[in-house]
């Protein structure tokens, strides 16, 4: 996606693997602003981010198809979830082919009050208000 110098895999990979540390099949939260749904909205967009060699994405098979059983769960109204997302997931789990072309739309709340110090990424919420989710996306999309 040419926003940062070097592999973006590369220079995610230490939010990536506490994003997979959690089980999202247990992920009590499930809002799009701090719970399962804003990781998901995370993952979609690391898995659409660009065409990787060899087909090698962020995140391993299991961690996939769990967060694919999660989400399937139905969300409640509250939980803001951007209309798509979980068919775009699906879709992508289904069919194992990514489309790099659709846009991704950034509501303007995920960029307000992130945390500067990363020193301790054990200590930030895995969200995208105010957490990882929410850094990572900032640093990886237009």
């Amino acid at each position: 996606n040419n926003l940062t110098e070097g592999n973006t895999d590369e220079l995610m990979e230490d939010i990536d693997k506490f994003v997979m540390e959690r089980n999202p099949e247990r992920m009590i939260e499930r809002s799009f602003r701090s719970g399962l749904g804003g990781v998901l909205y995370y993952v979609t967009s690391r898995l659409k981010s660009f065409d990787r060699e060899n087909n090698a994405l962020p995140f391993d098979r299991e961690y996939l198809l769990s967060l694919k059983t999660a989400v399937n769960r139905p969300f409640s109204e509250k939980d803001e979830i951007p209309d798509g997302l979980v068919d775009d997931f699906n879709a992508i789990m289904q069919q194992g082919v990514i489309d790099y072309n659709t846009p991704i739309s950034l509501p303007e709340f995920m960029f307000q009050d992130l945390p500067n110090d990363l020193s301790d990424i054990h200590s930030i919420s895995l969200g995208i208000e105010k957490g990882l989710t929410g850094v990572a996306l900032k640093r990886i999309l237009p």
